[in-house]
């Protein structure tokens, strides 16, 4: 089944300009993963209780311009998707997904506290970001868009990631750091 996930992962990917992560495509490329992750994402029923829309939100730097608002309205897993860009790490509590951007370490810090407390699948490109209890972590390979997983984080927040999407993570975390 793992050669389908992947083949499903390229086929996506395909119609991007490029599977390069250059300075202007890595962002689209990372957007795509984004809207992927989401579809291989189970959450608690109580985190999609009354909405309509699962909410991918940037918190911190937003690095994706216009890539991440192309995804808005897509269909994920029956609802649609919703773009955020948030400005206080107090409104994690909206989110499903959140990319945390750029930031100083002590927030960096404070928001992997707070996100231990909700089902929210917290996602970035800072080096060490999985290790350190974040769940999934963008990184660069041979000038390509790889990633690592925390699944004992995702766990302890109640969700439940694909083992489809676990068997194509470059590294897999499977302890939580306390």
């Amino acid at each position: 089944m793992r050669a389908g996930v992947v083949a499903f992962f390229i086929v996506f990917l395909a119609g991007l300009p490029g599977a390069r992560a250059t300075d202007s495509i890595e962002y689209q490329l990372k957007a795509a993963f984004l809207y992927r992750f989401a579809q291989f994402t189970e959450w608690p029923a109580a985190a999609l209780a009354s909405r309509e829309q699962l909410t991918l939100c940037v918190l911190g730097e937003d690095p994706f311009g216009p890539a991440l608002d192309g995804l808005a309205g897509n269909p994920v897993q029956q609802r649609r998707l919703a773009v955020q860009r948030l400005s206080d790490p107090q409104q994690l509590g909206h989110c499903h997904i959140v990319f945390l951007g750029a930031m100083r370490p002590e927030v960096l810090s404070q928001v992997l506290r707070r996100s231990r407390q909700l089902p929210v699948l917290t996602v970035a490109d800072h080096k060490g970001f999985a290790a350190a209890g974040g769940m999934i972590q963008f990184v660069i390979v041979n000038n390509r868009v790889q990633f690592e997983i925390n699944s004992a984080a995702a766990e302890r927040a109640g969700l439940k990631l694909s083992s489809h999407l676990l068997k194509l993570a470059r590294t897999l975390y499977t302890s939580y750091p306390d």
